[in-house]
């Protein structure tokens, strides 16, 4: 039996059958590695989503690259372990996980400031964060609450409204 689910590429986790398939019966070989991330790859590739949030005019891809690649690491480290645990291969401690990845653009972030938009401390930061300010919510308010009525009979057709013992229960204001 073999289980690999992702949640790094749809909204979701997901199992992929495809790369389940590949380890099944198979040795823990570089061979079924190669078939499992293709397994993933052909099972999530269609449905990874863009995170828009990583785009920058330096990097205009975001980290889209970089988290197709992750899968591969993961299954690239778990062969790595499996293979140390059942002596089929000694990795070193230090080389456990290192595949070989390509390494991110790095951005330079640069923020023109107006003359007079200067970064000034916060005066308000302290009770943000420390939870001293008192928002509206938390607040008491004497307020009026109402609420509806309805009928058991369905069918029936109304011919009156009783008020007199509503307006009698305490704190009634008004029926």
């Amino acid at each position: 039996n073999a289980r690999i689910a992702l949640g790094n590429y749809a909204q979701g986790i997901k199992r992929s059958p495809s790369a389940e398939q590949a380890l099944v019966g198979s040795k823990m070989d570089s061979a079924t590695l190669q078939k499992v991330i293709q397994g993933i790859h052909k099972d999530f590739d269609d449905e990874f989503m863009s995170e828009s949030q990583y785009k920058s005019i330096d990097n205009p891809k975001g980290k889209d690259e970089y988290r197709k690649t992750l899968p591969d690491s993961f299954i690239f480290k778990f062969f790595q372990e499996v293979q140390v645990v059942h002596g089929i291969k000694a990795w070193k401690e230090s080389e456990i996980g290192l595949m070989k990845v390509k390494p991110l653009k790095r951005g330079v972030l640069k923020f023109d400031e107006r003359p007079g938009h200067e970064n000034k401390p916060q005066l308000s930061a302290p009770g943000l964060t420390t939870g001293a300010v008192r928002y509206t919510d938390d607040m008491p308010v004497s307020s009026l609450y109402g609420y509806l009525v309805v009928t058991t009979c369905a069918t029936g057709k109304l011919m009156k409204i009783d008020r007199a013992t509503a307006e009698m229960a305490e704190g009634v204001k008004s029926v």
